[in-house]
């Protein structure tokens, strides 16, 4: 099997409703991993501020231990990754609500 990127077309052109659900889900994913990025580096600088807290350079698994803090970004890496998640929704919101004005107009 064959993939061509005319087949995501296609797709895209009989369910735009779910490609328009999926680019705002993308994009709030990509949104709040950057917003839980900048909440992690406002931590550990206001952390490394406070006298006797823990080591300066720290990740926010350091803060707070008992929560599940692998999807936070706290590398340019990892942020870019988020950045590229949410423009990507975003573009795939904005090309099947397109779409969707498209096929209003039929």
């Amino acid at each position: 099997m064959r993939f061509e990127f005319e087949d995501v077309w296609v797709w895209l052109y009989r369910r735009p409703a779910l490609f328009r659900a999926a680019g705002e889900a993308l994009f709030q994913i990509g949104a709040a991993g950057l917003l839980a990025g900048a909440f992690a580096k406002v931590v550990a600088v206001t952390a490394s501020a406070v006298p006797g807290s823990a080591a300066p350079g720290g990740g926010i698994a350091q803060h707070y231990p008992n929560l599940w803090t692998w999807w936070v970004p706290e590398s340019p890496a990892f942020l870019a990754t988020y950045v590229a998640i949410a423009v990507a929704g975003a573009i795939l919101a904005s090309a099947s609500k397109k779409v969707q004005r498209q096929m209003r107009n039929f």
